[in-house]
């Protein structure tokens, strides 16, 4: 199971915000499905991230990359893959940031950015994670979604391959475990039925669960299995 947004106006908000300093310890993985390549400026279609005017990082697919934008002096758009994930297929994306502020990007479990600079000017507004699938100036990314976990700690190069080219459903809570801050599943719903109701995306890692707004849906197309 997954959740297929519209790139009109579906998008999840979760109930606490999530913010990550680049100069901490930090992990996500996301499975995403679909063809939205547009460009957006220097912002990209939101992964992950805040719908507001002052954001100085979001993660994105921009012009078809996946992509860590970030502002320090200007926006920066370093850390970004080499492979395209347009192609209506399933990729596995993940950003491993270390705390002197540089991240490695992989996708499909290869990595494809190297100890790239994640600085942001002002670290009264870092990382900061809100929903999915909704960025800057309301603008709503289309496809699927799967399986999204955020790691308080850098995973290594062995740990990444293993979460990019295991597609059995839970994986990723058998890589550093108690460093697990939350782990949506995507997997809450019925095939085709709209996704609706307070909480109804569960963490289950915790209570800080999503809320889908304006009617995305739960697919059974998916990344995982059940092996």
């Amino acid at each position: 199971m997954g959740i297929l947004f519209d790139a009109s106006d579906d998008n999840v908000t979760i109930n606490t915000q999530i913010a990550r300093q680049s100069t901490a310890n930090w992990s996500i993985s996301i499975w995403y499905k679909g063809t939205d390549g547009t460009l957006n400026g220097d912002f990209g279609k939101t992964l992950l991230g805040r719908n507001n005017g002052d954001i100085f990082a979001n993660l994105v697919i921009r012009s078809g990359l996946f992509e860590f934008i970030h502002f320090n002096g200007a926006w920066a758009h370093n850390v970004t893959s080499l492979t395209s994930v347009i192609d209506n297929k399933f990729h596995h994306l993940l950003i491993a940031n270390s705390a002197n502020a540089t991240a490695n990007l992989y996708v499909d479990g290869v990595r494809e950015a190297t100890a790239q600079s994640t600085a942001i000017s002002n670290s009264s507004f870092p990382y900061r994670i809100d929903g999915f699938m909704v960025g800057f100036n309301s603008q709503f990314t289309g496809g699927v979604i799967d399986e999204i976990t955020i790691w308080d700690d850098f995973l290594n190069d062995s740990e990444a391959s293993i979460l990019g080219k295991s597609r059995i459903r839970g994986v990723s809570l058998m890589v550093r475990p108690s460093s697990i801050n939350s782990y949506w599943q995507l997997n809450d719903g019925s095939d085709g039925v709209t996704a609706t109701g307070s909480n109804t995306v569960w963490n289950r890692k915790g209570t800080n669960h999503g809320t889908p707004n304006n009617s995305p849906k739960w697919i059974s197309d998916t990344a995982m299995s059940y092996q």
